[in-house]
């Protein structure tokens, strides 16, 4: 059962309606209506809404709502489908999953964590060039700097907040100032009062965070300084208009998560000299393949009780065997993270909480090995079901619903099997470094990639969703990954140490073995058809031997292994030899080379350059990381097919995928350094030389590292679609037509390497155009099309200033006649974070018919920038006809955007607190015109009643009886539409319409619900008559209605009616809280009973007879 305020009708504006003043009037008195009880939503198959934009459904399994007043906050479960990564760890609801009960602000770490207590100024130019000087004489000063109490000015770099409300959600930067900047614009207010920080929704209800729960992060090895911050704020409490409107928050440890990062490099130092006299050849050392690894430990919070106004929420958890936490610092082990075990809603009676209901969250694990595995890395929780339990009724658990997913198996949480994502590509690298120096592959594998992905959701009725998913594509010409196409590789046997052929009796040609103990080889999948030269050779370090040329082997051979084919094989001739051969290689084929020898006098090679990188044939639908949704079928209880939606993601007309990376379009894993020194220019026999005095040269050192994670161009959800198709089928098959949409796109601010991504996502992914095709026997015909016209305006444009200091190398030296110094090269790069307004200006409906098209305009004006919805809109026909509609709201008046109607200081000192509250969605006044001609014109005034704030009155101008005033402007006069009265707590109590209707109500259930609605009846009447009060409070004692009660009611309504004035009439309803109406009596003492099972579930309607008007069966398996 629904309860809304009056003030929540301002919310729903419904933009190009022709509504009238008498529209308005009955929308109010509809939201103070007690809501009839209907059939719980049984879901035979789930309606899933796609973002088609990024080829993801919003897959959510609601199992609460939470109402306090105008609050609803949802407790839902929901499903992330963009695929799994290697290294993901499960929630506490299992992989792939989240709840949401309420809200949180999650922040992304640049650096050194801003806090507000920082001093926020940003240093010019001058300053960091000063700066950059006084650290150059120590490379470590810049990271002891930044710890200490400049870090805010020196770091640079601006954390970014992220904040999810119940239906809001935004991002946020401190600006140069260290106030919040939102991105992009909207009408949020940030406050900061007696320690919480307060986010207040545009329609007024305010989100309260603060230290009790939150989420602290720990980085190890400690860098930089950088002390233990929070990474996540839990919401507190949310506190709507109404006094009692609010629900609170209570958290409770969950204990830890240790994460271990991973970073993997190999490469070479070349070291050249310059500026020599002497003739030095440059000098190449390998670098070995190095690992580092940074521990994060994140300790957690979870909520343990919400309480609002009839009941409470309790949390309840349970250990998990799939998470590790220990202390990086003394590697001792601390409590883990633990799942979510059940939910349990309970009723309020008085001052006692009733369990009603419960939810059951039931659990198994994806596994590499084995489901009873011990081995933390291997396993990750799964959501098998959720089951809901019911107190006190004797009904059994029924479970509400059940997901199958795409298999058991997981891969190692280390596993180098990963594409250049970080998603499960099958491959098994031994190494996570790709490229030439790698070998390894990180090409995306499809198949793979599926790895825990949800496939079906099961309805307790036995109808299901499934799902399939696919990669997702990119549709440029280009490669991703920027290194070589071509592979290098170089094979050349060794000569075995000791190994000779002087005693023929050592080495006899008995097996391979022995035959050549120098050996090796080197396998790989070819990854598309090509064709490759191969070089090879044979040839002895000594010329002739009669002992070598006796014993002397070695051998070559490349195989085709797919088919068992040998492709060139060669052994020891007279004479050395090098030889150049093409094959032809075939996509899909493993193929096989070998060099082997018998002795340190001979030696066979092999060189060739092969495409091993993830190159494919289709380059126009190239695979990148992740997954998108493909098809989304529904299916009965039966199995049988209702419906079903295909998706395809192309550029219309043709196969190329309309996929776009919204950062830049490469990968880079390579990183290079220069350092530079000044030495004495010298030679080996100078050093015996005393009389020679050597000049200076410099040597310069280049480091060339490959990684195993890209140093730029990658982070998550980097695909947009600029094209998506969706076709419709219905249950047989049929293609009934199909929709396609186009999105606005915009790529992503690069800096550089080794910068942070300055996101534009508020720029693209809005609809620009939907045409709709119907399917006319195999013709698809369009039959109608809404485009969207957008602007970016500058009059909410702000921005927050970074910087970045790279080091790239540096400059050292000493020799005759210089002294010793040391330099680091060192720059600072600029950049901002911009805080944008993108709106709809206008729409273009076109319906297409034979006989021509008819054309609907519908424009959106922004005439106040200081919110973030239209003040005027505008529909225009195909035949000229207009109809306009201009909404003016408190900003307007507070920032003189427009004059009172009346001259009510009162009521513009009322808008002021409005605004104070942001409760900036309220209209004040609407005019509506049709053909340029003024047709209505409402003035909505507020009042404030305790620290509530609501309409007061409703005036219409009188549009007949006009007059001119003294500054020769058209007036009219005002006629009182409505007058509402309110309690001291905000709720209605009171309607008069200038109709003469009249409509009291009275609350219960801690004002809560409507228990009595009278017309033609004062509230100042049910004041002065206690015995009715007495009557109207005994409502709130019937909660269920049974056969033994019922008789008890109908004498009541009968005293209640008694007891009212001549020509007063009542409607009166019974609850059971948090569950619905029981019992609704007419004027005439006509009454419907509803029951519920012990779920809360309607199950039949019955009349004041106790007889059945309705049945409700749930044919739950």
């Amino acid at each position: 059962m629904e309860n809304k305020n009056i003030v929540l009708f301002f919310l729903i504006i419904n933009i190009f309606a022709g509504i009238t003043a008498q529209d308005d009037i009955l929308e109010i008195k509809r939201h103070l209506e007690p809501i009839e009880p209907s059939a719980a939503g049984i879901a035979t198959y789930g309606t899933y809404p796609v973002n088609y934009s990024t080829g993801l459904p919003s897959i959510e399994i609601p199992l609460y709502t939470i109402r306090a007043g105008d609050i609803e906050v949802p407790i839902k479960l929901s499903y992330h489908g963009g695929g799994i990564k290697v290294s993901q760890e499960a929630s506490w609801v299992g992989l792939g999953w989240d709840l949401f009960y309420g809200g949180q602000i999650t922040r992304e770490v640049n650096g050194y964590p801003d806090e507000p207590s920082q001093n926020w100024s940003i240093p010019d130019i001058n300053e960091v060039v000063d700066y950059l000087e006084n650290v150059n004489s120590d490379d470590n000063l810049y990271l002891d700097n930044i710890s200490g109490e400049k870090s805010p000015a020196y770091s640079f770099l601006r954390d970014v907040f992220h904040f999810n409300l119940a239906g809001y959600n935004g991002s946020f930067v401190y600006n140069n100032f260290g106030e919040k900047m939102q991105i992009p614009f909207g009408n949020y207010l940030f406050q900061k009062q007696s320690g919480n920080d307060i986010i207040v929704a545009p329609n007024g209800i305010r989100y309260l965070f603060n230290d009790d729960g939150v989420d602290r992060t720990s980085v190890y090895p400690i860098h930089a300084g950088i002390p233990e911050y929070i990474s996540t704020w839990h919401v507190k409490e949310i506190i709507g208009q109404g006094t009692d409107d609010r629900i609170s928050y209570v958290y409770q440890p969950d204990g830890s998560i240790t994460t271990k990062t991973f970073g993997y490099s190999q490469g070479k130092s070349v070291m050249k000299y310059e500026c020599s006299k002497y003739n030095i050849l440059p000098k190449e050392t390998l670098i070995s393949f190095k690992k580092s690894v940074s521990n994060q430990m994140v300790k957690a919070q979870k909520p343990y009780q919400i309480t609002f106004p009839n009941g409470r929420v309790t949390f309840i958890l349970e250990q998990r065997k799939d998470i590790e936490a220990y202390s990086p610092i003394s590697a001792s082990a601390v409590p883990p993270l633990r799942r979510l075990k059940q939910i349990l809603i309970e009723n309020k009676i008085g001052n006692d909480y009733i369990p009603h209901h419960s939810f059951d969250f039931h659990y198994s694990y994806f596994y590499t090995s084995s489901p009873d595995s011990e081995q933390i890395d291997q396993l990750r929780l799964k959501l098998d079901s959720v089951s809901k339990l019911a107190y006190g009724s004797g009904d059994t658990e029924k479970e509400v619903t059940s997901f199958v997913y795409s298999g058991d198996y997981c891969p190692d949480k280390n596993s180098f099997s990963k594409d250049y994502w970080g998603y499960y590509n099958g491959v098994n690298n031994m190494s996570p470094i790709p490229g030439t120096v790698g070998f390894q592959s990180r090409y995306v594998d499809e198949s793979s990639s599926k790895f825990g992905s949800l496939l079906q959701i099961i309805y307790p009725t036995g109808g299901r969703t499934v799902f399939e998913w696919e990669s997702n594509r990119y549709g440029e010409e280009d490669p991703i990954v920027v290194e070589k196409n071509a592979q290098d590789v170089s094979m050349t046997t060794g000569y075995p140490e000791g190994l000779s052929c002087e005693d023929g009796d050592i080495l006899l040609p008995i097996d391979s073995v022995v035959k050549f103990p120098g050996s090796d080889f080197y396998l790989f999948t070819a990854r598309y058809s090509q064709s490759i030269d191969v070089t090879y050779s044979i040839q002895r370090k000594i010329d002739y031997n009669n002992q070598h040329n006796k014993y002397d082997q070695a051998e070559i051979e490349i195989s085709d292994l797919t088919e068992g084919r040998t492709l060139i094989s060669a052994t020891r001739e007279a004479n050395d030899f090098t030889r150049t051969r093409t094959v032809n290689i075939i996509k899909g084929h493993k193929y096989y080379f070998r060099v082997s020898s018998n002795c340190h006098n001979i030696k066979s090679s092999i060189y060739f350059s092969y495409a091993g990188n993830d190159y494919f044939d289709d380059k126009y639908n190239y695979p990148i990381g992740g997954l998108r949704i493909k098809n989304i079928v529904n299916r009965d209880t039966n199995g049988a097919k209702i419906n079903e939606q295909n998706f395809t993601y192309l550029i219309p007309n043709t196969n190329k995928s309309s996929g776009m990376l919204n950062n830049l379009r490469t990968l880079t894993f390579t990183s290079s350094r220069h350092d530079v020194r000044v030495e004495p220019d010298y030679s080996e026999s100078d050093l015996d030389n005393p009389s020679v005095i050597p000049g200076c040269r410099l040597a310069v050192n280049t480091t060339i590292l490959s990684h195993s994670n890209p140093i730029s161009g990658l982070y998550s959800n980097c695909v947009n679609y600029q094209y998506v198709q969706v076709f419709n089928k219905d249950s047989e098959g049929n293609n009934t037509g199909y929709v396609n949409y186009e999105f606005d796109i915009c790529k992503d601010k690069y800096i550089g390497e080794e910068y942070p991504i300055v996101s534009n996502s508020w720029k693209r992914g809005q609809l620009i155009r939907e045409t709709i095709y119907k399917n006319n026997e195999g013709v698809y015909d369009s039959v109608k099309m809404i485009s969207n016209y957008y602007s970016i305006d500058l009059r909410q444009n702000s921005k927050s200033s970074s910087f970045r200091l790279i080091k790239d190398g540096s400059v050292e030296g000493k020799c005759n006649g210089c002294s010793a110094f040391y330099t680091a090269y060192k720059h600072p790069v600029q950049f901002d974070y911009i805080s944008g307004w993108k709106h709809l200006d206008s729409t273009v409906v076109t319906n297409i018919y034979e006989d021509g098209n008819l054309v609907v305009r519908n424009y959106s004006y922004y005439d106040n920038p200081n919110y973030s919805f239209p003040g005027r809109t505008k529909t225009i026909d195909s035949q000229g006809a207009t109809k306009e509609t201009i909404w003016k709201y408190p900003l307007d008046y507070t920032n003189g955007f427009a004059m009172l109607y009346e001259d009510d200081n009162a009521n513009l000192s009322i808008m002021q607190d409005m605004v104070g509250k942001n409760m900036v969605d309220r209209p004040v006044e609407v005019v509506r015109k049709s053909g340029g001609s003024l047709k209505e014109s409402l003035f909505y005034v507020f009042a404030k009643h305790n620290e509530n704030i609501n309409v007061r009155d409703i005036f219409k101008k009188d549009l007949q009886n006009s007059s001119i005033n003294g500054d020769n402007q058209i007036q009219y006069p005002s006629l009182p539409e409505l007058c509402v009265q309110y309690f001291f707590n905000g709720k209605t109590r009171q309607i008069e319409l200038k109709t003469g209707e009249l409509v009291s109500y009275y609350w219960g259930h801690g004002s809560s619900y409507v228990m009595a609605k009278m017309d033609n009846l004062k509230s100042t009447v049910i004041d002065n008559d206690p015995m009715l009060k007495e009557y109207l409070d005994q409502l709130e004692t019937f909660g269920e209605i049974n056969i033994s009660n019922k008789s008890d009611l109908t004498d009541l309504n009968n005293d209640i009616r008694n007891a009212l004035p001549d020509g007063a009439s009542i409607t009166t309803y019974t609850y059971i809280p948090l569950v619905g109406m029981t019992s609704q009596t007419d004027p005439n003492g006509r009454t419907i009973y509803y029951c519920y099972d012990g779920f809360g579930r309607l199950i039949n309607l019955r009349d004041q007879d106790w007889n059945i008007i309705k049945k409700i069966e749930y044919n739950y398996h």
